[in-house]
């Protein structure tokens, strides 16, 4: 069967079937200008009942869910009871921040606190 309009030609980007194919740029997440973005941050995840808050200090993905995947448990935080009742295993938090996890405001006061808290309990004992 022939065609009235004659041959039919198919072009499919003729600057690519001419050149080198083209490269892709991307923009990786640390390029320049992005070093300060961590993708660990070590922060709160919600739990408790409503009304009745009960903390986990996490160390988590950026990207993850505020109460949803971590990478581990560091501690915990019950602002519930009086005065306010903070767990923390040390070692791994500074763990996590020499490999350069940031800590979320409200995790970096409860650190520093946990810390002169250790302190005053320290020099009571001697």
């Amino acid at each position: 069967m022939s065609s009235d309009r004659g041959p039919v030609a198919y072009i499919v980007g003729a600057a690519s079937l001419t050149g080198p194919a083209p490269t892709a740029t991307f923009a990786h997440p640390f390029a320049e200008g992005h070093q300060d973005q961590m993708s660990v941050r070590l922060r709160l995840a919600r739990g408790g009942a409503k009304k009745r808050p009960f903390y986990r200090i996490v160390a988590a993905d950026t990207r993850a869910p505020r109460d949803g995947r971590f990478l581990e448990k560091l501690g915990t935080y019950n602002p519930n009871t009086d005065p306010s009742t903070v767990t923390l295993n040390m070692p791994r938090v500074e763990y996590w921040i020499g490999t350069g996890a940031l800590p979320s405001d409200t995790v970096a006061r409860l650190i520093k606190n946990f810390g002169e808290g250790a302190e005053k309990e320290s020099a009571k004992s001697e």
